[in-house]
């Protein structure tokens, strides 16, 4: 079968062109150790979304729409970045996906109810939420509340990239998140009210942040966290700019900074495939850590 010899590659797989599995072809594919892209596939049978949750490694199924109990509960023992673009979480599929162990990106809307995503918040590992636009305070509060990676603080990370809108309340909420890194990188504009706020999560990053005045320079120079991210910014008084390099915890653009004062690569907001990356790098370096850590105490 063609599944049976794909499924020798090394590296990665995009097999957009996919518009159905079969269990057999999908049992051939779970063997496959590289980042598998399903994204012609917009359904899957129980015995299918069984065989993909027995591989390992980067899986997207980008076009899945729904999945039933049983499915949902198959793609639950997946380990890896498991990644979705159009599934429609409902409250069984928010308990499954909390099952998965791994870094997990879904869409939800700003009208996900907060039980719902009490749910996805037991994730064990980085969560992205694509489709938020806004966030309020009770919202803000149950996603602050992320599951810790093995109750390691700072070894996971929550991705609210679509986040464009933020009130102060709601910013302090999400400040309280301590389960590893913050990224805000739908937020263009910030607030002296809402900079403040968020100041106290130890690791944010604000890459969409196009401009900052220079008393909202001075609040975010106050950061004591050990990064913030600010790789975006492209108008900002000179003033504001030596504020800001005085922190070394600030990563600014590389345009912005003292040549060898410390590196910093080119601003932007990270693409989807970007930050798929990234997601999957930090999962893979922050397993290998837990296992030092783990190997250490025997």
């Amino acid at each position: 079968q063609i599944a049976a010899v794909l499924a020798l590659h090394g590296g990665d797989l995009q097999l957009g062109g996919f518009k159905a599995i079969s269990s057999r072809a999908a049992a051939h594919l779970a063997r496959h150790r590289g980042r598998l892209h399903l994204h012609g596939v917009s359904a899957l049978s129980i015995a299918a979304a069984a065989a993909l949750g027995r591989r390992q490694g980067l899986l997207c199924l980008r076009d899945v729409r729904r999945l039933s109990a049983g499915q949902a509960a198959g793609l639950s023992r997946h380990r890896g970045a498991l990644l979705f673009h159009s599934l429609e979480i409902d409250d069984v599929v928010a308990a499954h996906l909390a099952r998965h162990e791994g870094s997990l990106s879904a869409r939800a809307d700003d009208g996900i109810p907060p039980a719902r995503l009490r749910l996805l918040m037991q994730h064990v590992g980085q969560v992205a939420l694509t489709g938020l636009a806004t966030i309020d305070e009770r919202r803000a509060a149950v996603l602050a509340e992320q599951r810790l990676w093995h109750d390691a603080p700072g070894m996971s990370g929550l991705f609210l990239n679509d986040v464009t809108r933020l009130t102060p309340a709601a910013a302090g909420r999400l400040a309280t998140h301590r389960a590893g890194g913050l990224s805000l990188n739908g937020l263009k504009l910030l607030s002296e009210d809402v900079a403040s706020r968020l100041l106290p999560h130890p690791l944010l990053c604000l890459d969409g942040v196009k401009s900052v005045t220079d008393r909202v320079a001075a609040v975010l120079a106050e950061h004591q966290g050990g990064v913030l991210s600010l790789k975006g910014l492209e108008r900002v008084s000179r003033a504001a700019v030596e504020r800001l390099r005085g922190n070394p915890g600030i990563e600014l653009p590389r345009r912005l900074c003292e040549p060898g004062s410390r590196p910093a690569a080119a601003g932007g907001k990270l693409s989807r495939e970007a930050m798929i990356r990234v997601i999957d790098d930090l999962v893979r370096r922050g397993e290998r850590m837990l296992g030092q850590i783990g190997r250490a105490h025997v």
